[in-house]
């Protein structure tokens, strides 16, 4: 298998983000509106249990715990439905933009939606994906704990510690490696090819690890933290301004109704809440555009040295 041309393909990820921003946005806003809105709402229904909690400097432990089993309680049968409903709109959004990407769909877009086979298809790839990569975690870890286990049966010598930090350095190493391999590829080649892609990305992560990781870092981990510095520089005044009004009546021995909690926090949530949407309306799209465009980007690149069978 080649080499991804790692400087081609940042480059051609940033020129296609800049140039097709708009569609970038068409694209993701509305699965991204989604998202936000569950997640708000979830947001809504732990508040009540959240203003019920003893703020106090001395916290009625057993109290606080009740009201945080009831709340668990209360979400723990929206988990999973949340959570297939986000890879869903995850799988779509991916299809989209990699169709875009790709060449698939010309001219702007405004707004995308589809449940077609794609869809479906990066849907099962990336669960069988989380399968695979869970199996092999367990794998891993369960070798690394053999490691272990061996230097406490047979009574090693100290010198053994070598060994065990090895083991440990080489099972976290593999798992980030299995991991790479296994997941980014799979969207480009879902929507390329038509397959489930699990296979397919393996094969073409083969040889090129660190080119993979160098294009993440260039192109998704560097600017998602400068978005991220962004946000908290915003949020964060915010945020302390409730923490020390807290801190205050603790201090004082004051113990915190709801009804005060409520008079605290609800004033700067509701400066806050507006916000942090917008941030993430803006920001999500982009960081979801630059992750979609530099795996496809990657595989264009790659596979146009293949011959055809």
């Amino acid at each position: 298998m080649g080499k991804i041309p790692l400087e081609r393909t940042i480059g051609d990820t940033y020129r296609f983000a800049f140039s097709n921003i708009l569609s970038i946005f068409g694209i993701a806003w509305f699965p991204v509106v989604i998202m936000i809105a569950v997640i708000a709402g979830a947001v809504y229904m732990m508040l009540p249990a959240f203003l019920g909690m003893d703020w106090s400097a001395h916290p009625d432990v057993a109290h606080n715990q009740a009201i945080l089993a009831g709340a668990f309680f209360k979400m723990a049968g929206l988990i999973l439905p949340i959570e297939l409903l986000f890879y869903l709109l995850f799988a779509m959004m991916q299809v989209g933009l990699q169709r875009k990407a790709l060449g698939l769909i010309e001219g702007p877009v405004f707004i995308y939606f589809s449940l077609g086979g794609a869809v479906w298809r990066l849907l099962g790839g990336m669960i069988a994906a989380i399968i695979l990569f869970a199996i092999g975690g367990c794998l891993t870890f369960a070798a690394v704990l053999a490691v272990y286990w061996a230097g406490q049966q047979y009574a090693l010598p100290a010198i053994y510690g070598l060994v065990e930090f090895a083991a440990t350095v080489a099972g976290i190493c593999w798992f980030f490696y299995m991991g790479v391999r296994l997941f980014f590829f799979i969207p480009p080649a879902v929507v390329a090819e038509g397959r489930f892609g699990v296979s397919r990305s393996w094969q073409l992560g083969a040889g090129n690890f660190w080119r993979i990781v160098v294009s993440l870092l260039a192109v998704v981990i560097g600017p998602s933290i400068v978005i991220s510095m962004i946000s908290q520089i915003v949020i964060m005044p915010f945020l302390g301004s409730v923490i020390l009004q807290i801190q205050h009546a603790t201090d004082a021995g004051q113990q915190l109704t709801p009804e005060q909690m409520w008079a605290i926090v609800g004033p700067v949530l509701r400066t806050v809440i507006p916000i942090y949407i917008g941030l993430q309306i803006i920001t999500l799209p982009i960081v979801f555009g630059l992750s979609s465009a530099v795996s496809s980007f990657a595989y264009k690149n790659l596979t146009q040295s293949e011959v055809p069978a």
